[in-house]
């Protein structure tokens, strides 16, 4: 079960909200492990739902509302010693959206099906003219690639990635991830 612990109006600060918006809020649902997810949902379901502060709800229902309908789905090559892919991974669990993650340290069969997508992938030669590794590398479900988070969240329906959303640091610029 979840629990519905805030509802915060969508903030434009002081642009208008483009043609034909829908109404959505920013929800926040704690899980009963104590863990957070924060969403963009439409008011229309939150209202249909008579979801408020406090409502309880199943993690099926939650997965329900908030999955979009013809969404892309995306898988995501990367590795736990890349910071960048930290970074991707502690969005994806606070923001509490689906995709694949493939370790591509995890295994040989991993590495292979990243390699074969890295150095056959015409949008990937810069990387490798620059002898990067290319990660996180997203890939949508229609095959279409990108290095670009930002890219990547909008083919899910997500919103661009925050700065303070960014939990890891790095003092210097990795040019040879991407």
């Amino acid at each position: 079960m979840v629990t519905l612990l805030r509802i915060q109006e969508d903030d434009f600060g002081c642009e208008e909200r483009p043609e034909g918006w829908t109404e959505k809020s920013i929800v926040t649902f704690r899980n009963d492990a104590g863990e957070e997810r924060v969403f963009r949902m439409e008011d229309a379901v939150l209202e249909q739902f008579g979801l408020v502060p406090g409502s309880r709800i199943s993690e099926e229902q939650l997965a329900g509302l908030t999955q979009k309908k013809g969404a892309k789905k995306m898988k995501v090559y990367g590795t736990p010693i890349c910071i960048d892919c930290r970074n991707y991974k502690a969005i994806q669990k606070a923001r509490g959206f689906e995709a694949e993650f493939v370790d591509i340290t995890e295994n040989t069969d991993n590495l292979r099906a990243f390699l074969t997508l890295r150095d056959t992938q015409q949008s990937l030669a810069a990387v490798r003219e620059r002898h990067g590794i290319g990660i996180p590398l997203f890939v949508r479900d229609d095959g279409e690639m990108t290095l670009e988070i930002d890219e990547a969240m909008g083919w899910i329906g997500q919103p661009p990635v925050r700065e303070e959303e960014i939990t890891e640091h790095r003092p210097n610029p990795c040019a040879s991830c991407h």
